[in-house]
């Protein structure tokens, strides 16, 4: 994990927001990061539940191509380079995140090992 926020995050990056969602089965906590340009964009997505949950993200650069990097989808700690995803017109994105899994949303290229 300490990987996936080292290779898409860079020093004097600021946090943008961070937000949580629960219900009965998940906890989902979300946290946006940038660099002072705003250029270079990660969003942190974390499911501690035992389902996967929906979500959508805005903020992000209106339609800009975003990597999307999973840790622990396989339930043995792997790191994934998933589907990209575009984010539309408003900048927002939406998805699925797995049970026990934090997804890495970012415009950064992670050479996974």
């Amino acid at each position: 994990m300490t990987y996936l926020f080292t290779h898409t995050s860079e020093p004097g990056w600021q946090v943008v927001k961070t937000s949580t969602g629960v219900d009965v089965h998940n906890t989902f906590v979300a946290s946006a990061i940038k660099d002072v340009s705003g250029k270079k964009q990660t969003v942190y997505a974390i499911n501690t539940g035992r389902k996967s949950t929906e979500f959508t993200i805005g903020g992000l650069t209106p339609n800009k191509k975003y990597n999307i990097y999973s840790f622990n989808r396989d339930g043995k700690g792997g790191l994934k380079k998933e589907s990209g995803i575009t984010a539309n017109a408003s900048g927002t994105v939406g998805g699925a995140v797995d049970a026990f899994t934090l997804l890495a949303i970012t415009t950064m290229e992670v050479r996974i090992k």
